[in-house]
């Protein structure tokens, strides 16, 4: 974690107080909704499914939102549709972290099928390609950068679309310059089921280390 800024003050007695300014994480990418099947067996578009949301991003922010809520604002940027997935997340995220993700008309959220068929074999599908978050732009990232302490990146976004990918360059190349602190996971091959392969970052608008910290 990036080194907190703070600042000496004096009570009126005289003792020193040290006030600390709360870590800014910054991360960006799609969280989808998961809807995991009530019965047994492949996929019934009449099947009763319970609706979860899940993000490895978002995961990751309200996570350390979890373990330091006085010390960490997290930022997560994204774009959703205008459905009732894309609520559900807005509903789920919102208080928790800091969301910027608008609901866009006309686009759809990203979803994973979960059925389960016995034994412990479980099928999972993805329907997101062309999804609302796959369209996010270096545009709707960049200015939440401002004041940031750390990025946070995952081998998902890039392979999420071309715009995804040029996405993840710009805003990564945009924290290097700035002195922003960087952390990054790259996910297996597999991980990510969305039409395309997942792919690697090209070395230069890498962290040179797994963490950065913001230069102090």
């Amino acid at each position: 974690m990036a080194r907190q800024k703070s600042r000496t003050s004096h009570a009126s007695n005289g003792v020193a107080l040290i006030e600390r300014k709360e870590t800014k994480f910054v991360t960006f990418g799609e969280t989808l909704v998961q809807h995991n099947a009530d019965y047994l067996g492949p996929y019934d578009p009449e099947g009763s499914y319970t609706r979860h949301v899940a993000g490895a991003e978002s995961n990751v922010a309200i996570d350390l939102r979890k373990l330091m809520p006085d010390e960490v604002r997290a930022v997560w940027v994204s774009r959703l549709g205008a459905d009732a997935d894309g609520g559900s997340i807005a509903s789920e995220l919102t208080g928790r972290i800091e969301v910027h993700a608008p609901q866009v008309a006309g686009e759809k959220t990203g979803i994973q099928l979960l059925n389960h068929l016995g034994g412990g074999e479980v099928i999972r599908r993805y329907r997101r390609a062309g999804s609302a978050a796959s369209r996010l732009t270096a545009e709707e990232v960049l200015p939440h950068l401002e004041g940031a302490d750390l990025l946070h990146v995952t081998g998902i976004t890039p392979a999420l679309s071309d715009t995804c990918l040029e996405t993840t360059l710009s805003v990564m190349s945009a924290a290097q310059r700035t002195g922003v602190g960087q952390h990054g996971r790259q996910l297996p091959r597999g991980a990510v089921e969305s039409g395309r392969s997942p792919r690697s970052l090209r070395p230069d608008a890498r962290a040179r280390d797994p963490v950065q910290g913001r230069p102090r």
